[in-house]
């Protein structure tokens, strides 16, 4: 009988608890040249034994025949049989012996199924596009928590550890500012520059001069970047650098010019996102004062603010404090008033911070932003409009030197009670 089909696998059949018969669809000459292996859900493999978990039936038919199971496969179970033939040959034809041709037949046969059988494996086996070059492939020896991928040479396979120099940080210096920006898409959303920065903008600062070695460790940082404000440039050799590295427990900002190198310290002047760690607001009317407490240790960045703010008279101050009370002395600080293009200082007053002169306001804001510097030494720098008259702005530059770690602020007059207001905080390590 011939071999009339090519096929030497059935399968894979689904389970469903209760069928146990299943076909095969290809000859064999003996019943245990059948492999039937199980696959539970997890995708484990069971090869099955012939007579414990299974019987066979039509051997030496040309359409192949069944194999009835012991115990019906699951839902989430698969079946498939495939030939396995045994790679030997047992014909033993004798010189000037009888000759049937039915013998030499099935050994012909026999070969033929053997190559059915490799060619099957051969079909689920990983091969190279027959234009490749490459000979000899062979995989490395498995390495526990590393990933396999391709030389520097693409001719051999090699084990990378993840999260490594070795191509992290390669690929990484790569990215051109257009793939950089490319890369920030979050679904149909692409983030703007002035909110996350960009991958080509982040410069390497050698260790010597207290930056990180290479891009990896960049990354690892827990303080934000600071964000790249406005377009990116078109060129980045030609362009202003933003960015941040962790100075003595510090996040603290520079812009260094990719051409000359040269660096400058920046003050920060934008809100560092996901590092608040107060948020708070209290009501002005019929005080003159108000205070608010709990700012956390570790405080390094805080914007405090008074909007629509009244009075019948008094300075409009801003005064910091510890756990032993506001302070009241050691401020130090010029303020000066700008209205019809014409300018004028503001007579300091020793116990807090001066935004303003001793008058009356109406629908005043005032924005402080206040920013730890060493220990606790506080910089401050505000900015202050009133809407009487033709219009004041007022602008304030100062520091103080606290006896202890800040943990409140407080807004209030000289004299008198605000009328309208609302006292706002943000704080940031």
């Amino acid at each position: 009988m011939t071999v009339a089909s090519a096929t030497a696998r059935s399968g894979p059949y689904t389970g469903n608890g209760s069928t146990t018969v299943f076909a095969y669809t290809f000859r064999i000459l003996d019943q245990a040249h059948l492999r039937v292996v199980l696959t539970n859900a997890a995708g484990v493999e069971s090869v099955l034994e012939l007579t414990t978990h299974y019987s066979v039936s039509g051997v030496g038919s040309s359409g192949g025949g069944n194999v009835t199971i012991v115990t019906a496969p699951t839902v989430g179970e698969t079946l498939t049989i495939v030939r396995a033939a045994p790679y030997t040959q047992g014909t033993d034809f004798q010189n000037q012996g009888a000759y049937y041709a039915e013998t030499v037949e099935d050994a012909l046969d026999l070969l033929t199924m053997q190559t059915q059988q490799l060619d099957e494996r051969i079909d689920r086996s990983v091969t190279l596009p027959v234009a490749s070059t490459i000979t000899d492939l062979i995989f490395p020896k498995p390495t526990a928590g590393t990933l396999l991928g391709w030389s520097s040479g693409a001719d051999a396979l090699i084990n990378y550890v993840p999260n490594s120099g070795d191509y992290v940080v390669a690929d990484l210096a790569a990215v051109t500012a257009a793939e950089a920006r490319q890369l920030q898409n979050i679904g149909a959303t692409t983030i703007s520059p002035a909110q996350w920065g960009y991958l080509g903008a982040m410069s390497v600062q050698p260790a010597a001069s207290g930056g990180n070695s290479d891009i990896a460790s960049l990354l690892n940082l827990d303080y934000a970047l600071l964000a790249e404000q406005g377009s990116p440039p078109a060129t980045p050799a030609n362009s202003l650098a933003r960015y941040s590295r962790r100075v003595s427990g510090r996040l603290e900002a520079f812009i260094r010019d990719e051409s000359s190198g040269a660096e400058i310290q920046e003050t920060i002047a934008g809100r560092p996102a996901g590092l608040g760690v107060r948020s708070t607001s209290v009501s002005l009317v019929g005080v003159g004062s108000a205070t608010i407490t709990g700012i956390p240790a570790g405080t390094n960045f805080i914007i405090a603010s008074g909007l629509d703010m009244a009075s019948q008279g008094g300075a409009l101050l801003l005064r910091l404090g510890h756990t032993g009370g506001v302070v009241d002395s050691g401020y130090i600080a010029t303020t000066s008033r700008h209205t019809n293009g014409s300018a004028a200082n503001v007579a300091p007053i020793g116990v807090g911070f001066a935004l303003s002169p001793a008058d009356p306001f109406v629908n005043a804001t005032a924005t402080f932003v206040l920013f730890r510097t060493t220990s606790n030494v506080w910089c401050v720098s505000a900015g202050a409009s009133d809407t009487r008259d033709a219009g004041y702005v007022f602008s304030l530059q100062g520091r103080i030197s606290l006896p202890g770690e800040l943990d409140r602020l407080q807004l209030r007059l000289s004299s008198g009670a605000f009328t309208s207001g609302v006292f706002n905080l943000e704080a940031w390590r």
